[in-house]
């Protein structure tokens, strides 16, 4: 799924990607095509922890994923006027800082409104004051948008929405703002097929399970983008923790997916079987069986 493109991005240190890839031992014959055969492969299932609460918070121990959310991220910048803090009085300041504090609460608040329509998100995640002091009126700040959902046209409209909020309260306190869109994906809908058996596997397991979307990107989702049928199956993030060495899942949630996959697999060896018995039978052929 990689392009020359992509290749040619350079890290930090001005390596490109070919380049590190070659370093780090992986030598592909040629750098535009997968490595991997995807005419062998039937499927994709991946295990992960769900990076949120939502199973945490409830009964379930597995969770069956329907889609993968898409981002659109920007980068905002938010310019007024260095001042100092003792000497200008408040009636004169152009505070970089105060007005960007009032755009981040605004996207709270555009979010959660969102939230009650339909799928979304939208997180600041950090605050850059550029030469920011204490004894300083910040005049120039930064930070990242990061817009989430399954559904691209209503991220698109909320998008829409979120920005001319950052417009109008720039305005209100005298600022200058600049958008700089740093990303841009497509919502990935996993298997249905998957995500039926996998639910049926978990009811076999009498594991208890619900259907949820996923907030993160996954490998999953390349290999459903590929044309390969994927599936994903997540176990609870006790208190929602993740890419934190205090993450943690349950050793019941873990052996419960282990018994899904299974029950799982073993289904899927039945039903290829039974194909290839089929069709040699009638003597289509059928090279293959599990």
């Amino acid at each position: 799924m990689l392009t020359v493109e992509d290749f040619s991005a350079t890290d930090q240190n001005d390596v490109p990607l070919w380049h590190a890839m070659q370093q780090a031992g992986f030598h592909p014959e040629n750098l535009s095509e997968p490595t991997i055969d995807l005419d062998r492969v039937t499927g994709f299932l991946e295990v992960h922890i769900e990076q949120g609460r939502v199973l945490d918070e409830s009964d379930d121990d597995l969770g069956v994923v329907t889609n993968i959310r898409a981002p659109v991220r920007y980068k905002i910048t938010v310019e007024g006027a260095y001042d100092h803090s003792g000497a200008t009085p408040m009636n004169l300041r152009h505070d970089a800082l105060a007005g960007a504090s009032a755009i981040i609460l605004a996207i709270q608040r555009v979010g959660k409104e969102a939230d009650n329509e339909g799928d979304l998100v939208a997180t600041v995640g950090d605050i850059t004051a550029v030469d920011g002091a204490i004894n300083k009126v910040c005049g120039e700040v930064s930070f990242p948008l990061d817009i989430r959902s399954v559904n691209e046209a209503f991220r698109d409209q909320i998008e829409s929405r979120i920005l001319e909020e950052i417009r109008m309260t720039a305005d209100q306190h005298n600022l200058q703002f600049e958008v700089q869109e740093i990303d841009r994906s497509s919502p990935v809908t996993m298997s249905e097929e998957i995500a039926s058996q996998l639910a049926h596997a978990a009811d076999s397991s009498e594991s208890g399970y619900r259907f949820l979307p996923s907030g993160g990107g996954h490998d999953t989702m390349n290999f459903q983008q590929a044309g390969v049928p994927a599936g994903l199956l997540f176990v609870p993030s006790v208190d929602g923790v993740s890419h934190s060495p205090d993450e943690e899942t349950y050793d019941d949630a873990v052996a419960a997916a282990v018994q899904t996959l299974i029950r799982f697999t073993l289904s899927e060896i039945e039903i290829a079987n039974k194909k290839f018995t089929e069709n040699k039978i009638e003597g289509n052929g059928g090279d293959h069986a599990f």
